[in-house]
């Protein structure tokens, strides 16, 4: 399988995408149940690896990476037994962008980008999320983590005809953690209560993150041990797999069908024999695929269900 997916992550500044996206590539080298990242570029390899040690090792300010300055698209690829499922692009741009008009050229990029993703991540900085929330409040926090932009946006993006699959992060869920996990996702669907209304059509995952407890006390000092951080991208695989897997269940069954309608008599059996074998081939080798697909997507399933908060057209799953 040589598909290969875009996913685009919106956040502002200071929301950790940077930071998600190195904790995120560091667990997923070391794998989890089988399933690996890597990158063809060794050179994007060693940098984000660089980054992430720095990060690990080094005590006070020094130990973040600084803010991007510009846009530039990483290709990753996402694998099981060190054997390539699908390749996947990760737009990596400035979080002023966000905020800025559609002259801006990484604006403009990133709305290209957004527009052809398969799944797009919305960070939002658990700071915002440390307190409940009071109905004046929704307002601010929309805007603070740019959930009033990503709102518009999301709208730009469903007018273009496109339905990606929505992964919604809590990033720093450290500072937040202490507050029930319901009350926040409870929040949170308000504050993006187009995304759970039924009749919407949108597939929706709520995942808590973080790069570790500690830091809520000490964010120079406090330990890195990062939590969930490849449960976005695992979510966005798993969908992308789960439409696959459903176009090729109805490729072997028009197959079937075709190789059925062919038989239909021993004189036509006989005459269609070579078309006949072509389609009981093409059928054989598309339930060979659905099957090691359906394995991959238990596999993710059962990873995902533990930590992730699962939505379809309003109704969890």
């Amino acid at each position: 399988m040589t598909t290969a997916i875009k996913i685009t992550s919106l956040g502002t500044s200071g929301a950790g995408k940077t930071c998600f996206m190195l904790g995120m590539y560091s667990a997923m080298q070391l794998g989890v149940r089988g399933f690996t990242f890597s990158t063809p570029d060794l050179d994007l390899d060693l940098r984000l690896t660089s980054e992430w040690r720095n990060l690990v090792d080094t005590q006070g300010d020094d130990r973040w990476p600084p803010p991007n300055d510009k846009a530039q698209t990483l290709m990753f690829d996402f694998n099981f037994g060190f054997k390539r499922i699908m390749g996947f692009e990760w737009y990596d741009y400035r979080g002023a962008a966000l905020n800025e008009t559609t002259k801006d050229e990484q604006l403009g990029g990133l709305l290209r980008h957004l527009e052809q993703s398969e799944a797009v991540i919305l960070c939002l900085d658990g700071n915002q999320f440390a307190v409940p929330l009071d109905d004046s409040g929704r307002t601010v926090v929309g805007a603070r983590t740019g959930v009033l932009r990503m709102n518009q946006l999301l709208q730009k993006v469903r007018t273009a005809g496109k339905n990606p699959s929505v992964i919604v992060t809590i990033t720093k869920f450290d500072v937040c953690s202490a507050r029930p996990a319901e009350e926040i996702v409870r929040e949170i669907k308000e504050l993006l209560n187009p995304l759970f209304i039924q009749g919407g059509k949108w597939l929706v995952a709520l995942c808590p993150i973080t790069l570790g407890r500690a830091l809520s006390n000490d964010r120079l000092r406090g330990a890195i041990d990062p939590k969930n951080v490849h449960l976005p991208v695992t979510f966005a695989i798993h969908s992308v797999l789960s439409n696959i897997l459903d176009e090729k269940s109805k490729r072997r069954e028009s197959a079937d069908a075709s190789a059925r309608s062919l038989r239909d008599g021993f004189l036509a059996s006989w005459w269609n024999r070579a078309k006949i074998e072509k389609f009981q081939r093409e059928a054989e080798e598309l339930r060979r695929q659905i099957g090691d697909i359906g394995s991959n997507l238990h596999l993710l399933g059962t990873e995902l269900v533990q930590s992730a908060y699962i939505y379809y057209d309003g109704v969890e799953q």
